[in-house]
């Protein structure tokens, strides 16, 4: 692990503890859409289990195997967002 992967590490986290958060970590199956900053020449798959694990390590979701699907794409210059939805959600909008 780079010393600017676990930087990011870090920084998520205390970006996490600043957002409206669950009292407990969501333990039901979750979509994911999650955008990443664009990085010259990188791989945007490698994106997806950082994002995962910020979510997991900063107490959002219990285990990133809740996830049932994921949307992943670039976006913007800075900054990661993920936007967490129940897995159903589809399903009791319609």
């Amino acid at each position: 692990m780079s010393k600017k992967y676990k930087a990011w590490r870090e920084d998520a986290k205390a970006m996490l503890l600043t957002q409206r958060r669950p009292a407990e970590p969501i333990t039901y199956r979750v979509n994911l859409d999650i955008s990443v900053p664009r990085i010259k020449n990188a791989d945007i798959s490698n994106r997806i289990k950082a994002a995962e694990d910020a979510i997991v390590r900063g107490g959002i979701l219990k285990d990133d195997s809740l996830v049932e699907s994921l949307t992943v794409r670039w976006f913007g210059e800075a900054d990661c967002k993920v936007v967490i939805s129940p897995e159903d959600a589809a399903r009791l909008a319609g």
